[in-house]
């Protein structure tokens, strides 16, 4: 059964597969045949697929994200987050591109490359783009938008920070990472681009469970009396 991230990565232009094939760009390779950790190949795997990627972990948190109840989409409206976003885009895409590369080589045990890269997108990329965790002192205590019901004038929300999700299992016979960089489909083969259990696909689900679950938020504001009111509610992620 496809995880539940399927659907929502498939509207972004993940090509890393395509990387050092007749459909995509050649990757600067050491004598041995690994790929370089260089500018270029940084750029080449941003192009291919990592900003987009990025892009996904911004859109995830600003559009997919709600509190319920009372509804208030409490993300949308923060220019702080989206002026955050954009500031931690370039630095997360970099640190995952260099994060493949390195795990390309083949030099590590496929267990530890997982982890690296599990470490890359999850608490180093996804868990970035939440607003409590990425910096508490500007997201923590964040003015409203929309007031939820009941509320004439939302003073603020605050957000609990979900834990880092536990890594899900994963089969232990992915294979050459080398080949077009890194493969991260279930099957371990590059040119899978539908595969219903990708890498990246159970890191999102994972991320979204545990933002679904542990993630508390609580409004605070006044009444259309003028009458001190808070309301708690829960994350959600509507994907």
């Amino acid at each position: 059964m496809a995880d539940r991230s399927f659907g929502f990565l498939q509207g972004y232009d993940i090509q890393l597969h395509f990387l050092d094939t007749n459909e995509g760009e050649s990757i600067d390779r050491d004598e041995d045949g690994f790929p370089l950790t260089n500018s270029n190949n940084i750029s080449l795997y941003r192009d291919a697929g990592i900003d987009e990627l990025v892009k996904a972990m911004r859109d995830l948190t600003q559009k997919k994200i709600i509190d319920v109840p009372p509804g208030n989409k409490f993300i949308q409206n923060f220019p702080s987050v989206r002026s955050f976003h954009q500031q931690i885009a370039t630095p997360v895409a970099k640190n995952i591109a260099t994060t493949l590369i390195e795990n390309s080589r083949g030099a590590e045990s496929v267990d530890e490359a997982l982890a690296n890269i599990w470490k890359a997108v999850v608490p180093n990329g996804l868990m970035k783009h939440f607003p409590a965790d990425s910096n508490p002192s500007v997201f923590n205590n964040v003015p409203g938008g929309k007031p939820p019901p009941g509320f004439a004038l939302l003073q603020s929300t605050q957000i609990t920070t979900p834990p880092q999700p536990t890594k899900p299992p994963l089969r232990d016979d992915y294979e050459g990472f080398a080949a077009q960089g890194v493969r991260y489909d279930d099957e371990g083969g590059g040119t899978e681009t539908t595969a219903p259990e990708s890498l990246i696909g159970q890191f999102f689900d994972q991320y979204i469970k545990a933002v679904e679950r542990d993630t508390q938020l609580f409004h605070s504001g006044v009444t259309p009396a003028g009458t001190p009111i808070t309301s708690t509610a829960q994350a959600k992620v509507t994907i």
